[in-house]
């Protein structure tokens, strides 16, 4: 296993965009017009206004889920839910409960997606496609080691599923392709004015690379963290990670979100939360973090404090939830 601390964004290894993705992380989606944006929060998913009216529920009450998947067009939402019989719950806008349950899965799915007709599930060893709504089989796909996948793409007719030591596209057969670089991958980048690239993890620091050029760093990490995500957002101007602390290392190390300026490597940003527990001080974990299509939104999820909606022009905290 590599060490998680360096990111490199490798630009421009798919020339292909994905119309359907946006940069996030966690069960979380913005709608495509960015007024409306889903997340889980205090027991329900619910459907976030952007700035005016009142948080809608759209399931009943679950358990954090391990992904979300929204249908706009349909009013589909889709839902994976933890348990020792994990399933997929699927939600019709206005729906008081799932209309349908995908049960009898190879294990927990934490990977969702949808595009117009299909849904696309994967866990640990396994990807499913089915159509929507009545979610029937279309077609499957295992792999060993059982590696969770770490995030689609959709590049018109084909599907690439990003795994921790390869790629697996999607157009008929599967192939599999080894890895563009030799760390360990994060997720896929979407920018608008750019090529799709991936999101690597190597060494203690921060560098991006572009098609045709040298790699620039853009910071160093510090010992004893590590990023469990990162996002680029779709103006390739500013990256997030979603930090924690290694265990054993310092306790002046906490979880947070760092959003940086991706041409210098500053900080732009910290987001963190704390809960107290006898009379300490703990650290949250973010739950989600997703910018929106523009990138000038950026929506952030915790356990406890909830959700929030910040202008990254500004840092203005524009609503919360």
């Amino acid at each position: 296993m590599l060490p998680r601390t360096l990111l490199v964004l490798l630009l421009g290894l798919f020339a292909a965009r994905n119309a359907e993705a946006a940069a996030r992380f966690g069960p979380i989606a913005w709608s495509p017009d960015g007024e409306k944006l889903i997340a889980y929060n205090r027991g329900r998913v619910f459907e976030l206004p952007f700035l005016e009216g009142e948080a809608i529920p759209r399931t009943d009450s679950l358990p954090e889920p391990l992904a979300l998947a929204v249908e706009w067009e349909k009013g589909l939402l889709a839902a994976s839910l933890p348990g020792e019989a994990p399933r997929v719950d699927i939600y019709r806008d206005g729906s008081a409960g799932p209309v349908l349950s995908l049960v009898g899965l190879r294990g927990p799915v934490t990977l969702l997606d949808a595009d117009g007709s299909d849904l696309y599930l994967g866990g640990p060893g396994f990807f499913e496609r089915r159509r929507l709504p009545e979610g029937t089989p279309v077609d499957s796909l295992r792999w060993s080691p059982p590696w969770e996948p770490l995030d689609l793409r959709r590049e018109q007719r084909c599907v690439m599923i990003l795994l921790r030591d390869r790629i697996v596209r999607l157009d008929g057969e599967p192939e599999f392709e080894p890895l563009p670089g030799d760390g360990e991958p994060l997720a896929w980048t979407d920018e608008r004015e750019a090529a799709a690239g991936l999101l690597l993890v190597e060494e203690r620091r921060l560098a991006l690379v572009r098609p045709g050029g040298p790699a620039g760093v853009l910071a160093e990490l510090a010992p004893g963290e590590e990023p469990f995500g990162a996002l680029l957002a779709p103006e390739g101007n500013l990256v997030l990670l979603l930090l924690r602390a290694i265990e054993g290392s310092s306790p002046e190390l906490r979880a947070r979100i760092e959003v940086r300026d991706a041409r210098t490597g500053d900080v732009a940003k910290r987001f963190r939360s704390v809960r107290l527990i006898r009379r300490r001080e703990e650290p949250e974990v973010p739950r989600a973090a997703a910018f929106d299509r523009t990138g000038r939104y950026l929506a952030v999820v915790w356990p406890l404090a909830g959700a929030q909606i910040w202008d990254t022009r500004t840092w203005e905290l524009l609503a919360s939830y």
